[in-house]
């Protein structure tokens, strides 16, 4: 993780970092900071003890998914996918059910 990056958190992404019952659906329009509350809540989470092999964040964008994981190094990385490539790996997975 690069500590030296610098998060400004709104009241509402504040929410988002604090869910602490299980997994959460963030939904909101551009620009309005759910990749920044997503690296916060992520953080939150790893401090908190949570294995980062354990936590999996699903974008749309790609563009989000790499601005998650450029947070995050090597054993220290959490799951970043985006909805598109969760869709395609469950596909190759289930090849022989879907014929």
């Amino acid at each position: 993780m690069d500590t030296e990056k610098q998060l400004h958190l709104s009241e509402v992404q504040k929410k988002v970092v604090d869910h602490s019952s299980g997994a959460m659906r963030v939904c909101a329009g551009p620009g309005t900071g759910k990749t920044t509350a997503m690296i916060a809540r992520v953080i939150r989470l790893m401090e908190e003890g949570v294995a980062p092999s354990r936590i999996l964040i699903i974008t749309y964008s790609k563009r989000a998914a790499d601005e998650i994981r450029g947070w995050f190094q090597g054993e220290d990385a959490p799951v970043v996918k985006t909805l598109h490539a969760i869709g395609y790996q469950i596909i190759l997975r289930n090849r022989s059910v879907i014929g």
